[in-house]
């Protein structure tokens, strides 16, 4: 759970809750603004990409192909085009992923679909 007081948390607590609202699907955007409306803490855009790099965490980074990551990627996919609720478009489908914790580009998705 994301605390509402990150202006008095130490660096590391502060990285924590960038690192969920990252992880959470929101644009850069729509970080800061988060930190600084439910937090009260304003930082700049450059700001929040380098905590992130610090932190290991980039949107548009070289994406290594990992054989075992495709197969779990391919099945869940599968599995989302024919569950009950199937899903309309690869871009719905990928974010399913994301948010399972399952890093794949769109475009991967999308050739799958």
């Amino acid at each position: 759970m994301i605390c509402s007081h990150l202006g008095h948390a130490t660096t590391l607590d502060q990285d924590q809750i960038i690192s969920e609202y990252f992880h959470s699907g929101y644009e850069y955007g729509e970080i800061l603004q988060l930190l600084h409306s439910r937090h009260n803490y304003a930082i700049s855009m450059r700001t929040l990409k380098r905590r992130l790099h610090k932190i290991g965490l980039r949107r548009k980074c070289g994406w290594k192909k990992d054989i075992t990551v495709l197969f779990q990627a391919e099945k869940r996919i599968e599995e989302l085009l024919d569950g009950p609720s199937s899903f309309g478009g690869y871009q719905s489908v990928w974010h399913t992923l994301q948010m399972e914790g399952l890093r794949v580009p769109r475009l991967y998705v999308a050739d799958v679909h």
